[in-house]
């Protein structure tokens, strides 16, 4: 079906609209995304990454923008029903929920957002191994080679369950920070980011999961627990990533309609910032996070396979 001047792909309710964009219809999915509330995957990296090289919305919309980058903040909610869950910020930064201060860091390659971290450290575990790593807001966990998670999950006392390919911990254990090196900086995970409530008693799983890529693509990938620690911008424009501290205010954007109108109400302002009420967190969900290693181990040419499409349509 061809668009008509009518006829928009829009971002939320904010008047920001992806004029004639094409799309591609799936004649098949994952198994891990059969029981998600989902109707579709929104993709918002670069054109090289699309199927038949489409040019993804966020991309064609980003002239409306201030500037054609977003940025991601999640919360710490853990497998709660209607809450607030976090925030996309299309053309600018959160200046919200994050820290003022951006650490901006080139891309290795512009396909994923990609880039090279160098080492990762956890108490008695240390690595100065060069490896190139995606941040990604679609894996619920921290996905990486088997020697590092290894080596991370001893240092945190994990134990692992090989028929769940997931490592364990007891709830209330105390665990060293999980530290990335990148660009020079260091990113530390704490605890309340690295251990995952399982929802079965005083069990909780380890934020990480081993990642098999093959030899092809990145070896890590930054899931959903790197972001809820560090704001995340993505910059398609200047092929970069930004890093950012989570503000200390923990502020509820569904309060923001009364105390704060005009965060809210789109305008005529370029910038447009969104809200997104997540119905349920999938990173504290265990059967989710196995399904989630289950099928990034099951891919060995890299980390996204691209999914079957019939033809490329307009929406």
């Amino acid at each position: 079906m061809f668009a008509t001047p009518s006829e928009r792909f829009m971002f939320g309710d904010s008047g920001v609209c992806a004029k004639n964009q094409k799309f591609g219809q799936a004649t098949s999915i994952a198994e891990f995304f059969a029981d998600q509330p989902i109707d579709g995957i929104l993709g918002m990296a670069f054109t090289s990454l699309a199927v038949d090289s489409i040019t993804p919305p966020f991309i064609t919309a980003s002239p409306q923008l201030d500037h054609p980058y977003f940025t991601v903040w999640f919360t710490h909610k853990g497998a709660a029903e209607d809450v607030v869950g976090g925030m996309f910020t299309y053309g600018g930064l959160d200046a919200v929920h994050c820290s003022p201060t951006t650490t901006w860091i080139p891309l290795s390659s512009a396909t994923y957002f990609q880039f090279t971290i160098n080492g990762v450290s956890a108490g008695s575990y240390s690595s100065t191994e060069k490896s190139e790593v995606i941040s990604d807001t679609g894996t619920s966990l921290i996905a990486g080679p088997s020697g590092p998670i290894g080596g991370i999950a001893k240092a945190l006392g994990g134990k692992y369950n090989s028929g769940e390919e997931l490592w364990y911990v007891d709830c209330k254990a105390q665990v060293p920070n999980v530290t990335y090196t990148i660009s020079g900086n260091k990113y530390d995970l704490t605890q309340s980011t690295m251990i995952v409530p399982s929802g079965e008693g005083n069990t909780c799983i380890l934020a990480i999961f081993e990642f098999g890529g093959g030899g092809f693509g990145p070896s890590w990938i930054l899931g959903d627990p790197f972001i809820r620690q560090y704001c995340n911008t993505y910059d398609v424009g200047a092929k970069r990533i930004g890093e950012e501290s989570i503000a200390g205010s923990r502020w509820n954007p569904l309060e923001a309609r009364w105390s704060h109108p005009e965060l809210m109400t789109p305008t005529a302002a370029p910038q447009v910032v969104i809200y997104h009420a997540l119905a349920r967190s999938l990173v504290a969900n265990r059967g989710a996070a196995r399904s989630c290693a289950r099928s990034r181990r099951r891919d060995r040419s890299g980390p996204f396979p691209k999914p079957s499409v019939v033809g490329a349509r307009h929406n």
